[in-house]
């Protein structure tokens, strides 16, 4: 509208009216993560011997949902997200867009692009509990024909008021909780080979626990024997018990012997019990057991003289001939007043005789009283 206020003339000022139309071309409106909305957290077990992996799926759609990001765009969107960090010191983060699991190696100038069904999980490394974290920017779709889901080598560093991508960065986080491992027990010595009444050299052994590696938890060890004793320094027992680090155990178990009881000989069996009492993580207490075969080599025991009415020979009269004279045997001698632990046939040692009044004889042989060597009967 153009108006002369009047001023040349009679009369009032005039106007003079001109219209004209143009259009205003959209552009696209960059997405907002709603503050205090956007974190996001989980949870899973450790992955172990005792709890194998199990995986625990999210999807893209469910970080960034439920009002977590608005677009002034569109009412009711989905969105996806554009990956720009990844932890992977103890575990890999990997998508899936519907077939296989890939890993998410990602920075911010090499982000990857996962549309709403993509899925998204963390595969902890064995024996792992703690925190780790994938952090993401949301994605409103916008040129999603030129770079569909699974887009890797995006550079996000630069997101302006007209990109798809927010300005804010969110982050899931997973929490791994520890799940109690079982200890283990290492027998170095193959086998333990010792003789009768003797003690055997060191047993090599250790014991072990995964969880003991960030946790001073306390174990209990047991070592015992069923035909002997386990030897530790100043202790002798068949059974030994301690209580105590894993350190400390180890330290116990550089000075173990064994030793047989008395007169024992065969086979023995040492056991190695090991008990973690739930150190640490969910689960009960966690034992493990190992055993040591065990030979004990016979020897010879010297037989025992046990008198109890003593020892004598049969009564002959006098001047009974050798051919009348039958004698005593060497267990009618004995009468059973001798032990041999072995359970052998025992016979004597004539070791001196007294020739002063009449000859010893030996199955009609005289035994010669001048000869210094003994005379062994059965």
């Amino acid at each position: 509208t153009v108006t002369d206020l009047g001023n040349t003339g009679v009369g009032g000022p005039l106007d003079a009216v001109y219209s004209t139309t143009f259009a205003v071309n959209p552009v696209n409106d960059q997405p907002v993560f709603t503050p205090n909305e956007h974190l996001i957290e989980f949870s899973m077990l450790e992955t172990n011997p005792m709890s194998p992996f199990e995986s625990v799926p999210i999807s893209a759609s469910n970080l960034t949902h439920h009002g977590r990001v608005v677009d002034i765009d569109a009412t009711g969107q989905v969105f996806g997200i554009g990956a720009i960090s990844a932890d992977s010191a103890d575990g890999q983060w990997q998508y899936s867009t519907g077939n296989a699991w890939s890993t998410l190696d990602v920075s911010e100038t090499s982000a990857t692009l996962l549309a709403p069904n993509t899925e998204l999980r963390f595969v902890p490394t064995t024996n792992f509990y703690g925190m780790a974290s994938v952090k993401y920017v949301a994605w409103d779709m916008y040129n999603a024909n030129a770079q569909p889901s699974g887009t890797e080598g995006v550079d996000l560093s630069k997101r302006a008021e007209t990109s798809p991508y927010s300005a804010l960065v969110s982050q899931l986080t997973v929490t791994v909780q520890a799940v109690n491992d079982r200890p283990a027990i290492k027998v170095v010595t193959d086998s333990v080979s010792v003789y009768e009444d003797d003690m055997s050299s060191l047993i090599q052994s250790s014991v072990s626990d995964v969880d003991s590696l960030t946790e001073d938890g306390m174990l209990t060890l047991t070592i015992s024997a069923s035909n002997g004793d386990i030897i530790n320094e100043n202790e002798r027992a068949p059974k030994i018990v301690r209580f105590d680090t894993i350190a400390k155990l180890n330290v116990i178990l550089t000075n173990i012997k064994y030793a047989p009881n008395a007169n024992y000989n065969g086979n023995d069996t040492i056991v190695f019990e090991l008990n973690d009492h739930g150190n640490h993580g969910a689960g009960a207490d966690l034992g493990t057991m190992e055993t040591l075969a065990v030979t004990v080599k016979p020897v010879n025991d010297a037989p025992e003289l046990r008198p109890v009415t003593g020892y004598t020979l049969n009564d002959i009269l006098e001047d009974t001939s050798l051919m009348n004279n039958a004698g005593t045997t060497v267990s009618d001698i004995l009468g059973g007043q001798v032990y041999d632990e072995d359970g052998d046939a025992i016979g004597i040692a004539v070791v001196g005789v007294d020739c002063s009044n009449g000859i010893w004889f030996s199955a009609r042989v005289e035994i010669d009283c001048e000869d210094r060597k003994s005379t062994r009967l059965n």
